[in-house]
C-alpha cells in the first residue's frame, strides 16, 4: 500500500533519450529524409514535472537522464542549420503532454518553399539587395552596408535587412548609440517592406 501511495505521488517518469528520439521520429517524418540531416538537437528543450510538494519545476532534456518526478510536459527543440545560404534558419518546438502524446502542431513556417520542395532558390541575390538599397537609402552611412538574411516572423517571409549607420557616439560607460537608417526588403519580391532612421543604443 505504502508502494502504490509513493507511485502515485512520483507520477510517471521517461527515458529522456527516448523522448528525444520521439520527437526526432516526428520531425523527420513531417520534413523528409533530404532536409532531416540539416535540423540538430536544441539543448533548450526542457520538461516540466511536479515535485513531492506538488509544485512545477522545469528542468533541461538531457539525453543521459530520466526525467523526474511528476512528468507534466516536454518542449523538444530541433533547428534548422542549413550551411548553404547563409541566414536560413529557425528552430521547431515538438511539445508532448504527460501520456507522450504530441500535443501541437509543428512550426515549420521559417523553412523556404524552394528548400521543402527541393527547387531552385528564388531569393534575390545579394547585389540586387546593394543595388536596391543604393538607390533607396536617403544618406551616406559611415561605413559600407551588407545585406543580413533572415525569417521575419511577423511578416511570415524571408527578408534582407540593410542597417546603414549614420552616426556613432559613445556615452558614460563606452556603449555605442545614434542614429541608424533601416531597410528591409522582401527576399523573394524586391518589395521594400520598411524603411525609416531609427536610434539604436542601450536602454538604462
Amino acid at each position: 500500500m505504502i508502494f502504490v501511495s509513493f507511485m502515485s505521488l512520483h507520477g510517471q517518469t521517461y527515458e529522456t533519450k527516448m523522448i528525444i528520439d520521439k520527437a526526432d521520429s516526428i520531425l523527420k517524418l513531417r520534413v523528409g529524409d533530404r532536409l532531416h540531416q540539416y535540423f540538430k538537437y536544441d539543448t533548450n528543450s526542457y520538461y516540466e514535472y511536479k515535485g513531492f510538494n506538488n509544485k512545477s519545476h522545469w528542468k533541461a532534456l538531457i539525453k543521459s537522464k530520466k526525467t523526474k518526478g511528476k512528468f507534466i510536459n516536454t518542449d523538444v527543440r530541433f533547428y534548422l542549420d542549413y550551411p548553404l545560404i547563409k541566414g536560413i534558419s529557425g528552430t521547431t518546438h515538438i511539445v508532448f503532454d504527460s501520456n507522450l502524446n504530441l500535443a501541437d502542431s509543428l512550426y515549420l513556417d521559417f523553412i523556404p518553399d524552394f528548400l521543402f520542395h527541393n527547387t531552385d532558390c528564388n531569393f534575390i541575390s545579394n547585389e540586387s539587395v546593394l543595388k536596391i538599397a543604393s538607390d533607396s537609402l536617403k544618406e551616406k552611412g559611415l561605413y559600407d552596408v551588407k545585406p543580413y538574411l533572415n525569417y521575419d516572423n511577423q511578416r511570415k517571409r524571408y527578408v534582407y535587412e540593410i542597417n546603414n549607420t549614420l552616426t556613432n557616439q559613445k556615452d558614460a560607460f563606452g556603449n555605442s548609440h545614434g542614429d541608424m537608417e533601416v531597410l528591409i526588403i522582401d527576399a523573394i519580391t524586391k518589395e521594400i517592406l520598411y524603411h525609416k532612421i531609427n536610434w539604436y543604443g542601450p536602454v538604462y
